[in-house]
C-alpha cells in the first residue's frame, strides 16, 4: 500500500472513481476484524481463569475465604463471557462496509450508517470537522479518528451529522486527506481526472464483498518491513481471520433507488473499482503469504498446548 509524493495519503479508502460518483470506504472499515480478535483473546484468558476458579472450587481441601474468592472469580468470568459475546456481535453480521458515495452530478453526499440506513446530505451546505486527538489516541483502544461531515436541515433546523471516513491511527492528516480527494473531486473542474490519478489502485467497496486475499494484504500492511512482518505475524493473522470473519458474515448493503439511479453508468463509461484495477498483486507478495502461514502454524501450536495445559 505505497502512496507516491504526489498521492494525498489515504487514498487508498477509494473503492471506485468515475464520472458520477465517487465511493469511499467509510468509518470503521480499517478496525473491521479487530474486535473479534480482541474478544478471542479475551475468551482465552476467562476460560483459564473459570478453569482454576472450577479447581480451586472442586478441592475439598480449600479454606472456606479462597473457596469465596474462587467462585466469585468464576461469576465475575461468567459474566465477562457476556461481555466477549456483544463484542464479538459489534464486528460481525453487519454490513459489509460503512461506505459513502459523493455523487457530482447531484451534488450530493450519500452514506451507509452503523444500523445499514441511509444518509444523505446536500455537497454544498455541508461543513466538516474532526474527532481526533491528532496522533495521540489509542488504537489498542480502537478508538479512531473520524472525519464527519454535517448540514443544518432547512425544516427541521436540527443538525445532521454524518461520517465519511476514519483512521485507526487516529493520524489527522490522513482525515483531511480524505475530505480534500473528496473536495477536489466534486469542486474541481479537472475533478475526476485529478482523483484518477492519484489512485494507485482501488479497494473492495459496497458492491463487492472483500475477500481473504485483501484481507491478509490489509491486515499486513501496517508492518512496512519483511522482518516486522515475520515478528509480529502471530498477532496479525489471528487480525487477518478476525477481518475475514467480519466481511463472511456481512450483508451486502442496499442503496436507495435515487442512489442507484445516479450511480448508474453507460456501457461505454469508464470507472475504476476493484475489479479492474486492482493492482496489488497477492501471489507475488510472498513475504505477505510466508508470514501468514508462520503465524498461522505458530497460533495453532501455542493454541493446542494450552489446551493441553488445561485438560491435564
Amino acid at each position: 500500500m505505497n502512496v507516491n509524493e504526489k498521492v494525498l495519503n489515504g487514498n487508498y479508502l477509494i473503492s471506485e472513481c468515475n464520472n458520477h460518483f465517487l465511493e469511499i470506504v467509510g468509518r470503521e472499515n480499517d478496525s473491521r476484524g479487530r474486535f473479534n480478535f480482541t474478544a478471542f483473546l479475551i475468551a482465552i484468558s476467562v476460560s483459564i481463569i473459570l478453569a482454576f476458579a472450577i479447581i480451586v472450587i472442586s478441592d475439598e481441601r480449600v479454606p472456606m475465604g479462597l473457596l469465596v474468592i474462587a467462585a466469585l472469580g468464576g461469576l465475575m468470568a461468567i459474566l465477562m463471557y457476556v461481555a466477549v459475546y456483544f463484542l464479538f456481535m459489534y464486528d460481525s453480521f453487519k454490513v459489509n462496509q460503512y461506505s459513502v458515495r459523493i455523487l457530482k452530478a447531484e451534488r450530493k453526499v450519500s452514506v451507509i450508517m452503523r444500523d445499514g440506513s441511509v444518509a444523505i446530505l446536500d455537497w454544498d451546505s455541508v461543513s466538516v470537522e474532526y474527532t481526533t486527538s491528532d496522533g495521540k489516541g489509542n488504537p489498542v483502544l480502537f478508538i479512531p479518528g473520524v472525519v464527519w461531515l454535517s448540514s443544518i436541515e432547512e425544516k427541521s433546523g436540527k443538525t445532521q451529522r454524518i461520517p465519511i471516513g476514519s483512521d485507526m491511527l487516529d493520524r489527522k492528516y490522513i482525515l483531511e486527506n480524505i475530505w480534500n480527494i473528496a473536495k477536489d473531486y466534486m469542486d474541481r473542474p479537472d475533478g475526476v481526472e485529478l482523483t484518477k490519478a492519484r489512485i494507485n489502485f482501488c479497494v473492495p467497496g459496497s458492491s463487492v464483498r472483500e475477500g481473504a486475499r485483501y484481507g491478509i494484504l490489509h491486515g499486513y500492511a501496517i508492518f512496512d518491513k519483511p522482518l516486522l512482518k515475520v515478528i509480529f505475524s502471530p498477532i496479525a493473522t489471528p487480525m487477518v481471520l478476525g477481518r475475514w470473519l467480519s466481511m463472511f458474515t456481512s450483508k451486502i448493503p442496499a442503496w436507495p433507488k435515487e442512489v442507484l439511479e445516479a450511480c448508474q453508468l453507460k456501457d461505454d463509461e469508464e470507472t475504476l473499482n476493484w475489479k479492474n484495477y486492482n493492482t496489488m498483486s497477492f501471489w507475488e507478495n510472498e513475504w505477505v503469504i510466508i508470514c501468514f502461514s508462520i503465524g498461522m502454524i505458530v497460533d495453532l501450536i501455542g493454541v493446542y498446548y494450552l489446551i493441553l495445559r488445561l485438560t491435564h
